[in-house]
């Protein structure tokens, strides 16, 4: 379980475009996530691996979280 205050991160490539990680997919390694707060200060930067990526220890607030693909994957999000 992901405690209060982090944030996971899971890019994986939708083949058929459901917004569910199935079996068949795999998750995307090497993207690059930024993020910044409501001030738009660095919070800090992240490469994803197999198993994501934590954001740990976040205040409450208002944050941005920019991803880079050199792929050129097409983005789309899932909140859960």
């Amino acid at each position: 379980a992901v405690k209060a205050g982090d944030v996971a991160v899971l890019f994986y490539a939708d083949v058929n475009g459901n917004g569910t990680l199935d079996e068949t997919e795999v998750n995307l390694v090497g993207l690059d996530l930024a993020v910044t707060d409501a001030a738009g200060d660095a919070v800090g930067t992240y490469a994803s691996n197999d198993a994501g990526i934590l954001v740990e220890g976040l205040a409450p607030g208002v944050y941005t979280f920019t991803v880079a693909d050199d792929a050129g994957h097409t983005l789309g999000a899932t909140e859960a």
